[in-house]
């Protein structure tokens, strides 16, 4: 299946999945093109974790003072635990935050958009929920 590349000022959506370690978005970011990539404005959120330990959020993520210890464990350590990251799949060091939105983002190599929770490697199978992602081309 060939990846979809937006033309300036259009926008597409896709789903990123709580459960799955990589959500393909099937949209090939173009390096030095700018996007804009914000989650669907509709109090979408996601669950970490089930039983006792649960936690609902939304794409921004959460930060517990019990979880410190296991900050080593994130994928992504520069944001909260199940904070919506992007990446360029395929492209070593091109994880980003995106959070509820990311106004801008320069792609700094082709490559199809991944998104994810940012959890521990070994702990998607306990996470549920999905999230609707809005991209769209700016430059």
């Amino acid at each position: 299946m060939s990846l979809k590349k937006l033309n300036v000022g259009e926008s597409d959506q896709f789903t990123v999945k709580a459960r799955n370690r990589n959500n393909e978005s099937n949209i090939e970011l173009i390096k030095g093109a700018k996007y804009s990539i914000q989650v669907d404005p509709k109090g979408q959120t996601w669950v970490d974790g089930n039983g006792i330990i649960r936690n609902e959020v939304t794409a921004k993520g959460y930060s517990k003072a019990y979880l410190r210890p296991f900050a080593f464990l994130k994928r992504y350590k520069g944001a909260n635990w199940f904070a919506l990251i992007g990446a360029i799949k395929d492209v070593k060091s091109s994880r980003f935050y995106i959070g509820e939105e990311r106004p801008t983002y320069t792609a700094k190599a082709n490559g199809e958009l991944i998104c994810y929770a940012n959890d521990a490697w070994a702990r998607y199978g306990n996470n549920s929920g999905e999230l609707e992602v809005r991209i769209t081309r700016l430059s």
